[in-house]
C-alpha cells in the first residue's frame, strides 16, 4: 500500500472515530437535557405541603380511597384500602385543613404542620352543639421512589 492510500485509510479512520464521538455527545447531551425536562422546579417543601393538603380533602369529604393513595408504598402493601377506611371511623369533625409549615429535616423526610378546623361538641346544657376549634398536627412524609409520601405507622 502506497504513502496516500495509507493516508486516507487513516484519514479515514479518524473521519469514523470522530463520528462516533459526536454522535455519542449528541445523545448524551439530549439525555441531560430530557432529565432536566423532568425534574421538578418545585421545593420539597411545596411539594409536601400541596400532596399533604389534597390527602387532607379527601379525608374530609370522605373519599378514603384518594386519601389511602398518599401513604407510602410499604403502608399500602401491609393495610388494605379498607382497613385504612376502617380505621378512620365515620367521624367527620374537621371541617378544613391546611399546611401551615413544612419543614424538610433531611432530603427525603419531611415534617407537615397542618393546621385543622374542627368542630368540637359541647358540654350537654351549654346551649351549643358544636365549637369550631383549630389545632395543629404533625405529619411525617417521606421521599421514596422519586414520590413524596405519607407515612403512617402500622
Amino acid at each position: 500500500m502506497g504513502e496516500s492510500a495509507k493516508l486516507q485509510s487513516h484519514q479515514a479512520q479518524n473521519n469514523r472515530r470522530t463520528m462516533l464521538i459526536k454522535g455519542a455527545c449528541i445523545a448524551m447531551l439530549m439525555a441531560v437535557l430530557g432529565g432536566c425536562a423532568s425534574v421538578s422546579t418545585r421545593s420539597p417543601e411545596e411539594i409536601v405541603a400541596e400532596r399533604a393538603t389534597e390527602r387532607w380533602a379527601g379525608l374530609i369529604k370522605g373519599d378514603f380511597a384518594k386519601a389511602y393513595q398518599y401513604n407510602t408504598p410499604g403502608y399500602k402493601g401491609m393495610v388494605s384500602q379498607q382497613r385504612f377506611q376502617e380505621s378512620r371511623g365515620r367521624d367527620g369533625r374537621v371541617s378544613d385543613a391546611s399546611a401551615y409549615k413544612v419543614t424538610c429535616e433531611t432530603k427525603d423526610k419531611c415534617i407537615a404542620r397542618m393546621k385543622l378546623t374542627a368542630f368540637a361538641p359541647m358540654i350537654s346544657g351549654s346551649g351549643k352543639g358544636a365549637m369550631e376549634v383549630m389545632t395543629y398536627v404533625d405529619e411525617t412524609w417521606l421521599l421514596e421512589e422519586g414520590q413524596w409520601w405519607h407515612f403512617e405507622r402500622i
